[in-house]
């Protein structure tokens, strides 16, 4: 649904070269702006704050030799991977890794994190440390519920009511 707006996106660029150009620009850039005006109004405080956040990462970056862009395609995979994170987990930390993946890292404490890279595919990379445990798995993302190898390790890692315990 939001892929001919996303499309929209590569016309509001300021790299028009002509009047023709500068129209279409401001014409995509409209739209826009009046589409998030109107779905921010359905949605939540939460999920606001979650795009936002996405939003700021994704223009954080500044291609180069060992830096580019965040594609479509991931952008929309994070999109969708935010949404449906459980509402009483806390929104995570949100960067683009210099091959172009969003990483949603959770880092509760310094011996708890756990973190997500998302690519254009349906394919999730996720690494954790729990305490002394720590580990590494991929799974796969049809966009509208999330792995259950992925909840399980985030509930046990994020979560405060699962912190990990050691024995003495």
């Amino acid at each position: 649904a939001d892929g001919g707006y996303v499309a929209l996106m590569d016309y509001i660029r300021d790299s028009a070269v002509s009047a023709e150009a500068d129209r279409l620009s401001d014409a995509a850039d409209s739209i826009l702006r009046a589409r998030a005006s109107t779905s921010a109004q359905s949605i939540s405080g939460r999920e606001t704050e979650a795009m936002m956040r996405l939003q700021a990462a994704i223009d954080a970056v500044f291609p180069d030799d060992e830096q580019v862009d965040a594609s479509v395609d991931a952008a929309l995979n994070a999109r969708h991977l935010l949404r449906v994170l459980p509402d009483d987990f806390p929104l995570p930390e949100i960067g683009v890794d210099p091959d172009g993946a969003i990483a949603l890292d959770w880092m509760p404490s310094r011996t708890r994190m756990l973190s997500v890279s998302i690519a254009g595919s349906d394919r999730l990379a996720y690494a954790w440390m729990n305490g002394s445990d720590r580990g590494h798995g991929v799974v796969r993302f049809a966009g509208s519920t999330l792995p259950a190898p992925l909840l399980l390790q985030l509930r046990s890692t994020v979560a405060h009511e699962h912190s990990a315990i050691r024995a003495a």
